[in-house]
């Protein structure tokens, strides 16, 4: 089959790939397959692309660049707002793959060197549950060359898991907001906004939480996620004693 159909049963399957929804079942034993993924977490990660696509949609268009943007799902939400000119700076080639099937419009940049192309060009960078997968050695590289890339008075948004929260294996380190303020000398970065999220779990809310996500039944009542979804955002802003992960927002000198 070479030749494009444009018939209507063409279309309506076609129209299905905007989701790869073929990798979506699991075939865990011989005789156990599993129609879906589930993971929890994936609640917070929305609620925070959120409240990021919520502080940039406020601002004048602007060129915007995500910062370690892994697959491109920030900027794939970010993308409706058209007027902006997004880019995404990853350099994992599974990630970049992905990247480029659902962002193909977008500009992608996988080499830090090629960083050095724009220069002062950014309004704001997003580098958001990045720096805690950088190496202890390269941390500053890459965060010089964040600063040599944005304009003056351009925002940066980082968002990182407090202490609070156990190192995941696959992270190098989690961070108080001293820790993490650090790494944005005070000479080079204003901090005008910061914010700790997502409450840590109770006894309660663990409860909740593993009545909606188990292993032997699924909730698929669009009126029971609706009041989980807002209860889990009750619990978005939280102190920093309390909190599993530290926003920052900064203004370059």
């Amino acid at each position: 089959m070479n030749k494009i159909d444009n018939s209507k049963k063409f279309l309506a399957q076609d129209n299905l790939y905007h989701f790869p929804y073929h990798y979506l079942p699991s075939k865990i034993d011989k005789d156990i397959i599993k129609p879906f993924k589930v993971y929890h977490w994936l609640y917070d990660y929305i609620l925070m692309i959120d409240l990021i696509k919520s502080k940039i949609f406020n601002l004048p268009s602007s060129n915007i660049l995500d910062f370690g943007c892994g697959d491109g799902r920030l900027l794939f939400e970010l993308k409706s707002k058209r007027e902006n000119k997004y880019f995404g700076y990853e350099i994992s080639k599974k990630a970049n793959m992905l990247f480029n099937a659902f962002n193909p419009e977008i500009k992608l940049i996988n080499e830090l060197q090629d960083l050095n192309n724009y220069n002062n060009f950014f309004d704001v960078i997003t580098f958001s549950e990045v720096i805690e997968h950088i190496p202890d050695n390269q941390v500053k590289l890459n965060i010089d060359a964040i600063y040599s890339i944005l304009k003056k008075n351009g925002l940066l948004i980082v968002t990182a898991p407090h202490e609070n929260a156990p190192v995941h294996k696959k992270h190098f380190r989690h961070y108080n907001l001293n820790s993490l303020a650090k790494n944005f000398p005070k000479d080079k970065y204003e901090v005008i906004e910061k914010k700790f999220l997502f409450k840590k779990e109770n006894y309660f809310s663990s409860i909740f939480r593993k009545f909606f996500f188990n292993r032997f039944f699924l909730i698929n009542s669009n009126l029971l996620h609706k009041v989980y979804y807002r209860y889990k955002k009750s619990l978005l802003f939280t102190e920093e004693k309390n909190s599993q992960t530290i926003l920052l927002i900064l203004k370059k000198k």
